[in-house]
């Protein structure tokens, strides 16, 4: 298996990462890799772990490089070593379980607190609701009955985002 120096991995964790944004369709524009030496992406695309590419739509040219199929799967095994998922806490699983039902519900309704009592912890969920995470609310509709319980607020959506739990 291939080992990876300190400078590498920072190429290669980059590269990563915009393979993730759907804008950039896997490439990662040459102007976000200036800051490294031209010989190591050099030797990364000479071992067949990176390869150059251009992309043209919508009148906009992209140069930049991005992972071969054989490439990516030697990075996954090299880095698969060094990945050690943080322990998520019931705080978290909360926050993500109202973000999700929400999002699901067609009619976009709150969660009872009695569901979330089912699955959470009481002190979990106050503990979201104090630091503004969650936010208890009472919605009455027109054809419906009155609707009270939990909705993620916008600083949980951004936690759960910053979280990468969403």
């Amino acid at each position: 298996m291939r080992e990876f120096t300190e400078t590498e991995h920072a190429v290669l964790r980059i590269i990563e990462q915009f393979g993730n944004i759907s804008k950039y369709q896997g490439i990662t524009p040459e102007e976000y890799l200036v800051g490294f030496r031209g010989d190591v992406l050099r030797g990364l695309i000479k071992d067949d772990i990176l390869e150059k590419v251009k992309l043209k739509s919508f009148s906009q040219r992209v140069k930049g490089l991005r992972f071969t199929s054989q490439g990516e799967q030697i990075w996954r095994l090299a880095s698969h070593d060094e990945v050690v998922c943080p322990p998520v806490a019931d705080m978290d699983l909360l926050l993500r379980d109202i973000f999700l039902r929400t999002r699901l519900s067609y009619t976009e309704e709150a969660v009872p607190k009695a569901h979330l009592l089912k699955y959470h912890s009481k002190a979990s969920l106050l503990e979201a609701y104090q630091l503004g995470l969650v936010a208890k609310v009472k919605i009455k509709q027109k054809q419906h009955d009155v609707v009270k319980g939990y909705i993620a607020t916008s600083a949980g959506y951004a936690w759960l985002r910053g979280n990468k739990l969403i």
